[in-house]
């Protein structure tokens, strides 16, 4: 994926905006970390991604569903009971969101067995207590469910519990939900790269998993003078 300055920055402002109009609404919004994650995958210019909770409606679903509108790609809410999807369905009809979504119960385990190009990925931890899933067997399984041609994105909400690395970042990282699963795909010769960020109501994970083809894709950009581009918004 080719990174995309102008889509991080529309989705940016889009979930910007989306967080100002629902200020008075039931769902409850993290600015800071649907911003982030918006960008993030937009940026990425991201064209199949996943939204994994037990929750209908989360910071990340919403977030995910403004880049998938940004980029013309596609997003799979994974929920746990037909109850939540519905209510998932409800909330996204409600912010003009569900053209861009398409709604898949089950497992996430086993559901996302189905696809093998995802480009990015949330997982919101704390739907494995609930599905019967493990966090570690989710993100081993993710390896073959995620674009071969990478770079690909898991993000790992609510981090631990904890709300920000304040320790060294080999304590951190030592600590983090994971650091087992990154560990294990570096033994299986996968090049992963993997970090703490203080954002959010517990901070998140952040990892990125480089797909085969893409070393070659890094040589040819080494040397390229980036462009910037620089738009100014009047209230």
């Amino acid at each position: 994926m080719v990174w995309s300055p102008l889509h991080a920055m529309q989705a940016y402002m889009h979930t910007l905006q989306l967080c100002k109009e629902d200020d008075n609404s039931s769902v409850v919004l993290e600015p800071k970390s649907m911003e982030f994650i918006s960008a993030l995958a937009a940026g990425n210019q991201a064209q199949l991604m996943a939204d994994i909770s037990s929750v209908p409606i989360s910071p990340s679903t919403l977030a995910l569903a403004v880049a998938a509108k940004q980029t013309g790609g596609l997003l799979l809410c994974i929920r746990p009971s037909l109850q939540t999807l519905q209510q998932t369905k409800t909330h996204l009809q409600n912010l003009h969101l569900s053209h861009v979504v398409d709604l898949k119960l089950g497992n996430p385990c086993e559901v996302l067995k189905q696809y093998h190009n995802i480009d990015f990925v949330v997982i919101n931890n704390d739907h494995h207590h609930n599905q019967g899933c493990a966090l570690s067997l989710l993100l081993l399984g993710l390896e073959l469910s995620m674009n071969p041609n990478g770079p690909s994105v898991v993000v790992v909400m609510n981090n631990g519990g904890r709300r920000s690395p304040s320790s060294s970042s080999s304590s951190s990282s030592s600590s983090s939900c994971g650091h087992e699963v990154v560990r294990g795909l570096r033994g299986r010769g996968v090049h992963v790269e993997s970090v703490i960020l203080p954002i959010g109501d517990h901070g998140m994970e952040v990892i990125k998993i480089n797909g085969k083809g893409n070393k070659h894709h890094h040589h040819q950009e080494v040397g390229r003078r980036s462009k910037r581009v620089f738009r100014v918004f009047d209230d």
